[in-house]
């Protein structure tokens, strides 16, 4: 499949760019060319064209060839042309020596397509080295490579070829126009000279197309070449891949060939720490004969420049060491990819992919930091080229500035040299760690369940160890002497000690509460006096209980010391609020006289209590504010509990109606809405109460019960039970009452009306004497 799409690929650029090439060249070009070229034919032509070429160029590159100009042809038509030579030149060459590249290809490609198709398979049988496989995998790495590079500068060419397809029209065009203005002036030697012009154009991009058809010739054929030989090694590793191991004198191997590295670059470390050496003592020198009063331009460059030599072989010793230390964990590696591949327990497995993933991590940020510092070397050295071209021939200090990008060019090369390492080593660790996820997944159902469990257990292991505290402890060492050992509370111990000290409190808190309800109901303690007797009691088995769990489990009480340390040192700088309210909480929590849902008063805040802290307690109100209350003001304020025994609570809404009103039918509207309430208690029913004989309503009173909750709100079922007995009232004609006024006017005597005009506000006395009374009807 791959074969013949990279077939179909080259077969059509190659008859694109024959048909582009035959329409882009001038008729006196194309005429001339035959359809199909042999490659004798090919170079024949091309070889007659450098001659012509060069010719002109010659003529072109005389002194007096400017002067000879045709009347109107000016200096720039004269250097384009020459331009356009100079290209035909170059083209050509380049052209005639690629015809032996282009067959060179053609033939790498065959043998590879060849390699290909006829191999069958290994020789030897399974199992496979692993070594082998690693070098399969370059050797793949290495074809992907010339791949991917082939296909990309395949891809410039083209896009090259097609612009100068595109120049080559206007070329065209340019060459028609000029043979026409030459025609229709035969005697013009301009108009000769500059379809001489044209035509040297057209040859300069048909040079430039053939080129370009060329080099597109010969990376088709690197292409094919390196698709075969990529093909090749992956049907190689396609069968030995599932069926390697690494044996004894694979892994002697590996060990030897990373020791003769070592050495190699130890023995190079050696020669560069001379030069470094001999560099440090020549700045040194040069250094000891700066003067002051007379500073020396070229001294100074000299300094400069050995200072630089220093730099570079001081970074070049210390890449050469992480070269040997990244060389020295090579048989860790393959020791670790061993144990992955052969070792079915868990717990080595996991150590294994450990070590693997911390050594790739290692690699990563020798990567990034290779690739920082050859971004650094590179812009230095750079620098260093730009200064020594800027700088005049004959300056002393030229040399001094070509010193010095040798040394930087040196570092560069030490830093490519680590960062292909450790390229190589990423490659190499994401590859086996990727062959460990493909033993992953090809475990049986049961291997599955069986790796699972193990996990399982080594992870509840591991929290299991995990240390919670470090403490101190005396000991007796084998002198007889006390000292201080460290030592560690692991989780696990302090799980047990949990669990013996619950069970053992649970069981306490069985028995103390049978003997409760025995004592108590034979009469020989109150009910009151027992509760409380038996929270001391279970305070001081809970302090027992902590102490001899403690005891058992070997567990120093000093691991706890910290607590009474802490105690005292409060109670000694002023915590006595803090001590007080925490001592009261845990009054508050077992008495249990106040517990979290309570509605509680207490200093005029009314709420719903939240929480009940250590310190304090949350007191949230019906407008969700919330109110941090300290506990002791709960033992030492008066706190009126609403829901202490029960949660039921009595509201009442008082209505007032019309004097006229039936008093009966009043009262039976204002028990039926409350009735009809769902939040309202049934039991004890609701009551209707008729309060009094108001000066301007009858007042009434609807008594009801509700049970307090988090979705029950008396104030929302009041305003309910309004909205209700106001409608009733409205269907039954029944008035709410109004204050009402009656004033009368006394007339005995005539009014006097008068215009105030400016004097408003000012009041006057009537003569008559009016009297205005104001009184209240009944």
């Amino acid at each position: 499949m791959f074969r013949s799409l990279v077939a179909a690929l080259l077969m059509s650029v190659v008859m694109t760019a024959q048909g582009q090439l035959s329409q882009l060249l001038p008729k006196t070009e194309s005429s001339a060319l035959p359809k199909e070229e042999t490659p004798a034919q090919l170079r024949e032509r091309l070889q007659g064209w450098l001659k012509e070429a060069r010719e002109e160029f010659s003529r072109l590159d005389e002194p007096s060839a400017e002067s000879r100009l045709p009347e109107g042809v000016g200096p720039t038509e004269f250097s384009e042309r020459r331009r356009d030579v100079q290209q035909t030149i170059i083209s050509v060459e380049r052209q005639l020596k690629s015809l032996t590249s282009v067959a060179e290809a053609a033939e790498s490609a065959k043998k590879a397509a060849a390699q290909l198709e006829s191999w069958k398979g290994f020789v030897e049988g399974p199992p496979y080295s692993v070594l082998w496989i690693d070098d399969l995998r370059n050797q793949r790495d290495v074809a992907n490579e010339r791949y991917s590079t082939s296909a990309s500068t395949l891809k410039l060419f083209e896009n090259r070829m097609n612009e100068s397809s595109a120049e080559a029209k206007v070329a065209d065009e340019a060459y028609r126009l000029a043979s026409g203005v030459s025609a229709r002036s035969p005697g013009a030697v301009d108009a000769a000279w500059r379809m001489e012009a044209a035509r040297l154009r057209c040859r300069s991009i048909a040079a430039r197309i053939g080129l370009f058809n060329q080099l597109i010739n010969q990376q088709r054929e690197l292409l094919s070449e390196a698709g075969s030989r990529l093909a090749f090694v992956e049907k190689q590793l396609a069968q030995i891949e599932s069926r390697a191991f690494l044996s004894d004198d694979d892994f002697a191997q590996v060990r030897k060939s990373a020791t003769t590295r070592q050495a190699a670059l130890a023995k190079e470390g050696e020669e560069i720490r001379k030069r470094y050496n001999a560099a440090l003592s020549n700045r040194r020198k040069l250094e000891s004969q700066i003067s002051e009063e007379k500073p020396d331009a070229l001294l100074t460059a000299r300094i400069e420049a050995s200072t630089t030599r220093v730099d570079s072989l001081q970074f070049s010793l210390d890449t050469l060491n992480a070269l040997e230390q990244l060389e020295s964990q090579v048989p860790d590696a393959y020791q670790s990819r061993r144990v992955l591949m052969t070792v079915t327990e868990v717990n080595a497995r996991e150590g294994a992919l450990k070590s693997l993933r911390t050594m790739r991590d290692q690699s990563k940020a020798w990567g990034i930091f290779a690739a920082n510092e050859i971004s650094v070397a590179g812009s230095e050295l750079r620098s260093q080229e730009a200064r020594a071209l800027s700088m005049p021939q004959n300056d002393p200090k030229v040399p001094l500035v070509n010193d010095q990008c040798a040394d930087l060019r040196d570092k560069l090369d030490v830093i490519q040299r680590l960062a292909r390492t450790v390229d190589l080593q990423q490659r190499q660790l994401n590859a086996w760690l990727g062959d460990f996820d493909q033993i992953l997944a090809q475990r049986s159902v049961g291997q599955r369940v069986s790796d699972g469990w193990d996990s399982f257990r080594l992870g509840v292991k591991k929290i299991w160890n995990v240390g919670v505290w470090d403490y101190d402890v005396e000991r007796i060492d084998a002198n007889g002497q006390k000292v201080l050992k460290q030592e560690t509370l692991p989780l696990g111990q302090l799980i047990i000690a949990i669990l013996l000290f619950v069970i053992g409190y649970v069981v306490a808190s069985k028995i103390t509460r049978r003997v409760h309800r025995v004592v108590v109901s034979k009469g020989h303690i109150g009910e009151a006096q027992s509760a409380t007797l038996r929270r001391w009691v279970m305070a001081l088995i809970g302090f027992l209980l902590g102490v001899a769990t403690l005891k058992i489990l070997n567990i120093p009480l000093t691991v706890f010391a910290f607590l009474g340390g802490a105690l005292v040192i409060g109670v000694g700088f002023g915590t006595q609020t803090l001590i007080k309210n925490f001592i009261s909480g845990i009054i508050v929590l077992f008495e249990r006289n106040i517990r979290v849902g309570d509605i509680l008063d207490i200093g005029g805040v009314v709420g719903t209590v939240a929480e009940i802290n250590t310190r304090s307690s949350v007191l949230r109100s019906g407008d969700g504010i919330e109110t941090l209350i300290p506990n002791s003001l709960f033992l030492e304020s008066r706190v009126t509990n609403w829901t202490h025994s029960n949660r039921h609570i009595r509201r009442s809404v008082r209505v007032g109606v019309d004097h006229q009103s039936p008093i009966q039918k009043v009262a039976e509207i204002l028990v039926d809405c409350a009735d009809r309430h769902g939040l309202v208690l049934k039991d004890p029913p609701p009551v209707a109460l008729f309060e009094d004989f108001g000066d301007n309503a009858l007042i009434f009173s609807l008594n009801f019960w509700i049970e307090l909750d988090s979705k029950t709100n008396s104030s929302v079922v009041a305003s309910d039970l309004r909205y209700m007995i106001g409608k009733s009232f409205a269907d039954a004609g029944i008035a709410i009452a109004a204050p009402s006024r009656d004033m009368k006017l006394v007339t005995e005597s005539p009014l006097k009306v008068e215009w105030a005009g400016n004097n408003a506000g000012k009041p006057e006395e009537s003569d008559a004497g009016t009297v205005v009374r104001n009184e209240d009807s009944n």
